[in-house]
């Protein structure tokens, strides 16, 4: 399923519409009519594509640029604006992937959005690949792959201890990704004890 995505503007209708494309398109949406809400649901989740009226009241365009250039992979940013209006300004343009002006064609928005949708999944998916080959190149060297950390190779038959030696070190490592949900820093102990293991088989043997 693609998205999911966030709709921002205080205009209703343009919401609905909008709203109405992108279900159709087998987006999830999730929607904000304000700037303080806007930035709540950037905090919040993870979105391929967020829509984001500039006219909104007490927007503030270096605190949605902010939040945006925050996640893990930044979502792809459409920009909505009145007839010959500029956005210079207003946002830090390099987070700007696309500018629509109302008012706009249902077919084009929808192209507009399964498009940038459809790069940014691509790029996480090719960010992905590299950062798990960057973390197994780092845990094969006996290193942490956030911070380079270096574990201490463990007891002669103490099979727990480079498992657990990760989990202490990861639960308080500054570097690491934000934990998403519950089992996230269970799923990092996993990929990385693996190659640490590996390592320190090699190094013994």
């Amino acid at each position: 399923m693609p998205g999911p995505i966030l709709i921002a503007d205080d205009d209703a209708s343009v919401r609905s519409l909008v709203a109405l494309l992108a279900q159709r398109a087998g987006f999830d949406v999730d929607e904000a009519c304000d700037a303080g809400t806007t930035l709540l649901r950037l905090r919040e989740r993870e979105y391929a594509v967020v829509l984001l009226d500039l006219m909104m009241p007490q927007i503030d365009g270096d605190s949605i640029a902010e939040q945006l250039q925050s996640h893990a992979v930044r979502p792809a940013v459409i920009v909505i604006v009145a007839p010959a209006t500029s956005i210079d300004g207003r946002i830090d343009a390099n987070v700007v992937d696309a500018v629509v002006h109302e008012p706009f064609d249902a077919d084009m928005i929808s192209t507009v959005i399964i498009a940038l949708a459809d790069a940014v999944q691509q790029k996480a998916a090719e960010d992905t690949v590299r950062t798990r080959s960057r973390n197994q190149q780092a845990a094969a060297a006996g290193l942490c792959p956030y911070c380079r950390y270096e574990f201490s190779p463990p007891p002669a038959g103490d099979t727990a201890y480079v498992r657990t030696a990760t989990l202490l070190h990861l639960a308080r490592c500054t570097h690491r990704p934000e934990l998403k949900d519950a089992g996230h820093l269970q799923r990092l102990v996993d990929q990385i004890t693996d190659s640490l293991e590996k390592h320190f088989h090699s190094h013994v043997n």
